[in-house]
């Protein structure tokens, strides 16, 4: 089945600025202005994916 029939929502990550281990990178805790940054765009994000799935 090639995926043509199916909806998808992707999500992706930033790669580390340095050369540290991606896993590690992936795994941490989120750093404090990344935490302000998400809380200021939850009502946005959430807003986003129930639009997709409602569609």
């Amino acid at each position: 089945m090639d995926g043509a029939g199916f909806r998808r929502l992707r999500i992706g990550i930033d790669r580390p600025a340095n050369q540290n281990d991606v896993a590690d990178y992936v795994l941490s805790t989120f750093k404090p202005d990344e935490k302000k940054l998400l809380a200021e765009q939850e009502e946005k994000i959430q807003s986003l994916i129930n639009e997709f799935l409602l569609k």
